[in-house]
């Protein structure tokens, strides 16, 4: 409602405000993992020469397939610690 107001007052568009106020993010990369064998369905990339050669995301998606493995036990145990 607020900034309605300043839209008003300030005699510019409430969208504008909004877009004034809001956080902007930019994604460089992103992984579609299946969840049981963690292995790669997709890839997107805002580097051209990433999707040329899957070998340079290799590295990324064996660490992110480590990190993924690590939390597994960890979420599975807080799993079982909600249920009692």
């Amino acid at each position: 409602m607020a900034w309605r107001m300043k839209a008003l007052v300030s005699s510019r568009t409430c969208d504008d405000i909004v877009f004034e106020r809001t956080q902007r993010y930019q994604v460089e990369e992103v992984y579609l993992l299946r969840s049981e064998s963690h292995s790669l369905i997709s890839y997107g990339s805002h580097n051209p020469s990433h999707h040329a050669n899957p070998r340079k995301i290799r590295y990324d998606l064996g660490r992110l397939k480590r990190r993924r493995l690590r939390a597994a036990p960890q979420a599975a145990r807080g799993r079982t610690d909600q249920s009692d």
